[in-house]
């Protein structure tokens, strides 16, 4: 592991230089309130857990027109079967799919997607890692995945969470 992976992997999080160096790396996002980030809580506890493959299947993309248009659901198994059979003309977005699930199938190790809910129990939302989720559901691996999850009771009014001009349920 790299030292800049332990910033994520192994993070000590009372570490004031850790987090600085962690929030440089998020500004390429948007961190802390562009892009991605604008309108994203300020106070946010974040955990690593196991998601059963029935439990990512629930995990919602974004409110984002570029999934909303792969997955009106806003759910992966749709966009996965669409890029799948070639029902989405997304030549470049069906060869990572494709690709990722290969490598998922073959065990590599392959970042965790990260996700937000208001609670634990959800429902969650990708923060980051839409690609990652839709391979899952390429094929039927895997049956469990980590992934990051990051909680906190206002995280409906991120603009992205709910379904701003009309995106998604």
């Amino acid at each position: 592991m790299t030292a800049n992976e332990s910033l994520v992997r192994s993070p000590r999080l009372n570490d004031r230089d850790e987090a600085r160096l962690r929030a440089l790396a998020l500004a390429y996002r948007g961190w802390p309130s562009m892009y991605l980030f604008q309108g994203f809580p300020r106070e946010v506890a974040w955990t690593r857990v196991l998601y059963t493959r029935r439990e990512l299947a629930l995990v919602r993309f974004p409110a984002l027109e570029e999934w909303h248009r792969r997955s009106p659901t806003r759910f992966p198994e749709p966009a996965a079967a669409g890029l799948r059979s070639g029902a989405l003309a997304e030549p470049d977005t069906r060869q990572a799919c494709r690709l990722l699930a290969e490598r998922y199938r073959l065990g590599s190790r392959i970042p965790p997607i990260i996700v937000v809910a208001p609670t634990e129990t959800g429902p969650a939302v990708v923060l980051e890692g839409c690609l990652r989720l839709t391979a899952m559901f390429w094929g039927t691996q895997p049956e469990e995945a980590e992934a990051l999850l990051g909680i906190s009771p206002v995280m409906k009014s991120w603009p992205l969470y709910g379904s701003p001009a009309g995106i998604g349920p």
